[in-house]
């Protein structure tokens, strides 16, 4: 059966990450000619929390999260951190610091981290939305390049990838319910705002 070694599902996320690094850089040059402001560390600050989000919404689906996911999810990401944006609303909200760290996440009970990862995804919207403008921008002005189809192809090779890490196999129930949420958090996130923008 489809069941792979911690070490293998994750070069083949980071090179899949990669990818996307590499398109998110093609989508920012080309639009930089009209929105100068836009920097290559703003775009993947925003995708690193949206990926984030989606991989911690894949990881809450068992009842514990598992060493090897808060590695892959903690470790994958270069530019952003979406643990930084809920420690900043915690903060906001409770009137005092919050310092919640990839290692509270997995030790939390599976509630307490299912609400994080609710938490993470509403606050990672506004970062969805701004990347979602630019691939769409992009999309739009070069047609020969699905720009948007690339990135989710990648996108859902990384989920498929953490839903195997915790050693399930790869067509279990189990790693396809992950790989299904992950599917449609995404959509949810980047590839239906996408359809919206375009048409």
């Amino acid at each position: 059966m489809a069941k792979y070694s911690m070490e293998d599902l994750f070069k083949v996320a980071c090179a899949e990450y990669a990818g996307c690094k590499e398109i998110v850089g093609e989508i920012t040059s080309a639009v930089q000619a009209i929105q100068p402001s836009i920097t290559i560390e703003t775009t993947m600050t925003a995708f690193d929390m949206v990926l984030q989000s989606i991989l911690l919404s894949v990881a809450t689906i068992d009842s514990k999260m598992y060493a090897e996911e808060k590695h892959f999810i903690n470790l994958l990401t270069e530019y952003g951190d979406i643990l930084a944006l809920v420690n900043s609303e915690f903060t906001k909200e409770y009137k005092e610091e919050s310092n919640i760290t990839w290692d509270d996440v997995a030790d939390f009970d599976n509630e307490t981290r299912a609400k994080v990862a609710v938490i993470s995804a509403a606050l990672v919207d506004p970062y969805a939305t701004s990347m979602v403008n630019i691939f769409a921008t992009v999309d739009k002005a070069i047609e020969e390049r699905d720009y948007i189809a690339m990135l989710r192809e990648k996108v859902l090779t990384i989920i498929m990838a953490l839903s195997g890490i915790d050693g399930d196999d790869l067509e279990s129930q189990t790693s396809e319910a992950e790989y299904a949420i992950g599917v449609k958090v995404f959509d949810r996130l980047v590839y239906e705002k996408w359809k919206n923008i375009t048409g």
